[in-house]
C-alpha cells in the first residue's frame, strides 16, 4: 500500500462532509444573494419566466428561500439525501433553462453547474457522513453511522457474519468495498 492509499483509507469516510460543506456554501450564498439583492438575479429569473412559471419577484424570493434552507440543512447534516435531491433538481432546472435560452457554448460559467449537479447526486448517494445531525441521531438510536463509509480494506469478522445472515450478496450499511 502506498502513501496515497493510506491517506484515502484514513479520509475516505469524510468525503460526504467535504461535499456537504462545499455544496452548502454555494447554495447558502446564492440564496442569500437572491434574498438580499433581488435585482442581481433578474437574468436567471427571467429564464425561468420564459418557461411560464410566474412573477419574477415571487420566484426570486422562494428560490432564494429554498436555497438558504438547502444550504443550512446540508451544512448541519439534516435530511441530507432529501436536500441533495432538491439541490440536484434545482441545478438541473437552472442548467436546462440556460441551455434552452442560450444553447450549448464553450462558456465555462454555464458548465460549472454540471460539477454542482455531480456533487449533489454524490451526496444523495453517500448520505450525510460524520459530523452531522443524522449521524448523531442514528448513534443515539443505536444504528450504524447513517452513511456509507467507503473502505478500501477488509471487512471485520463481525461484518462478514452480518452479511451471511441475510444473504451473501449484501453489504452492511456501514461499509462499501471498492475493488482494487
Amino acid at each position: 500500500m502506498n502513501k496515497f492509499d493510506i491517506l484515502c483509507d484514513r479520509w475516505c469516510s469524510w468525503a460526504p462532509v467535504f461535499l456537504r460543506v462545499t455544496l452548502a456554501f454555494v447554495f447558502f450564498l446564492f440564496g442569500y444573494q437572491k434574498l438580499s439583492e433581488p435585482s442581481q438575479t433578474t437574468a436567471e429569473i427571467q429564464l425561468l419566466l420564459d418557461a411560464g412559471l410566474g412573477s419574477a419577484s415571487v420566484i426570486n424570493y422562494y428560490t432564494g428561500l429554498i436555497e438558504v434552507i438547502v444550504g443550512l440543512g446540508l451544512l448541519i447534516g439534516f435530511k441530507v439525501r432529501v436536500l441533495a435531491g432538491v439541490a440536484a433538481v434545482m441545478i438541473a432546472g437552472i442548467f436546462s433553462s440556460i441551455l434552452r435560452a442560450y444553447g450549448a457554448s464553450i462558456n465555462p460559467d454555464i458548465y460549472r453547474d454540471i460539477g454542482l449537479f455531480g456533487a449533489a447526486v454524490a451526496l444523495m448517494l453517500l448520505g450525510a457522513g460524520p459530523w452531522s445531525i443524522e449521524e448523531f441521531m442514528n448513534r443515539k438510536k443505536g444504528k450504524p453511522g447513517g452513511f456509507i463509509s467507503i473502505s478500501r480494506g477488509e471487512r471485520t469478522e463481525e461484518e462478514k457474519r452480518e452479511t451471511t445472515k441475510d444473504d451473501d450478496f449484501t453489504l452492511p450499511p456501514s461499509k462499501l468495498e471498492i475493488p482494487r
